[in-house]
């Protein structure tokens, strides 16, 4: 397979089904999904992003991977934010595997650019102070079924039962985030969420990246485009090489990425949380929850 062989699907046929596969929740949802199928708040570069990503978790073929690496540095993107988010992404799925594969195309890409005089530039734009404040801390007791348990369960385990292990799996999870250059807060919320709708994660712990998104600057619209992107990205993975991984996307992954948010939003309402609907609304409500 050649990488001009590749067509994405058109979320449209998956939004048709939708309208006949939960009537309930399209009725609410189909008119804002309709137009998150042509982006407002995802712009080329950050899908490119999103895209490089899920490729790495699916595994699609090389020559694939590098056609999304050639367009995020057309969109302006840069080596150490595609690197950063291939960091992100693999250290909750894909692995070493996946970053095998994110990496590798990168490196190719670059050294492609490099010899043919076109640009694959270091750095970008840089992060702002807001992109190294961290996450909200945890209400206790708990609010929302995501903030338990406290800490995650497999975090609980490494520090009961390996405490040397312990010290340096936290200073390596702090050094990822303090470290980073390129890679923004909201960034890292929309991969995971992408991801996370893409694999099927669970609810409440895909609830708990959108509800992160909203903190740092989402909003309802970015999530829905994201939402619809990450449905359809992974399609066709299987049939570009012998390690791609068969993921259902398509209506399946768009139904689980809109339950969990029309949950979200539910909760956030709640408990008077900002949650604005697009980029143009008042940012009305608390940004962070502190009880």
């Amino acid at each position: 397979m050649t990488t001009a062989t590749f067509v994405r699907q058109d979320p449209r046929f998956t939004l048709d089904v939708f309208a006949k596969f939960d009537v309930a929740l399209h009725e609410t949802w189909g008119k804002a999904l309709e137009g998150a199928v042509e982006p407002d708040e995802l712009d080329v570069r950050t899908r490119s992003i999103l895209q490089i990503a899920l490729d790495a978790v699916v595994h699609f073929s090389l020559p694939v991977i590098e056609q999304h690496v050639e367009e995020a540095f057309e969109a302006g993107s840069n080596i150490l934010e595609i690197l950063e988010s291939q960091l992100h992404v693999s250290n909750l799925e894909g692995g070493t595997h996946g970053l095998h594969d994110g990496l590798e195309a990168l490196e190719m890409v670059i050294q492609k650019r490099q010899k043919e005089g076109r640009p694959a530039p270091l750095r970008g734009e840089g992060l702002k102070p807001e992109d190294m404040i961290p996450e909200a801390t945890w209400p206790v007791p708990p609010v929302f079924p995501y903030h338990y348990p406290k800490p995650r369960y497999h975090v609980q385990v490494i520090e009961k039962y390996h405490p040397e292990l312990n010290e340096a799996y936290v200073a390596w999870n702090a050094a990822r985030f303090k470290t980073r250059k390129e890679l923004t807060r909201l960034m890292q919320e929309l991969l995971v969420t992408a991801v996370d709708v893409a694999i099927f994660w669970p609810p409440p712990l895909l609830d708990h990246h959108m509800h992160a998104a909203f903190e740092v600057g989402g909003t309802t619209q970015m999530l829905l485009e994201t939402i619809v992107f990450a449905s359809t990205a992974v399609e066709g993975a299987r049939i570009t090489g012998l390690s791609a991984k068969g993921l259902e996307g398509g209506l399946l992954g768009l139904h689980h990425g809109v339950t969990a948010l029309d949950r979200v939003l539910k909760e956030r309402a709640s408990e008077g949380l900002l949650a604005p609907h697009d980029r143009n609304s008042p940012k009305v409500g608390r940004v962070a929850m502190t009880v």
